[in-house]
């Protein structure tokens, strides 16, 4: 499967995770798009086929915009979204919008994990 320019958005504003998983994605070939706000992850939903986000990035966010959009999509056409948790905490239940788009991977992540989750999503989404 050939990732085109912003196939993954990547929403991690803390630490250094957004750089680790665009460059895990990159050495497998897949094209991401690193945003600093929900908002901007908002408005490029529509032309990007997944989203990797850390918990806390949603969790210190307004996610109206984001369950809005997540709500108008048909229920064959799920957006897979790619959240990283900390290890050994619960899920965060203002989150339990996202149930039916959710892979969950636990920080710290295996980068084989983190690609085979994303490619996983890529397929589920199809190409366009």
């Amino acid at each position: 499967m050939n990732a085109r320019e912003g196939d993954v958005l990547i929403l991690a504003p803390l630490g250094r995770d957004a750089k680790l998983a665009a460059s895990i994605l990159a050495e497998s070939g897949i094209s991401t798009q690193i945003c600093k706000t929900l908002d901007e992850v908002v408005a490029a939903l529509e032309t990007a086929r997944c989203l990797v986000v850390t918990e806390e990035a949603l969790l210190h966010a307004d996610r109206t915009a984001l369950a809005a959009w997540l709500d108008m999509q048909p229920a064959w056409s799920d957006y897979p979204i790619v959240l990283l948790v900390m290890r050994e905490t619960e899920f965060d239940k203002r989150l339990n919008f996202l149930d039916r788009h959710l892979i969950v991977l636990e920080r710290p992540f295996l980068a084989s994990s983190l690609v085979n989750s994303v490619r996983s999503a890529l397929r589920a989404r199809g190409s366009r």
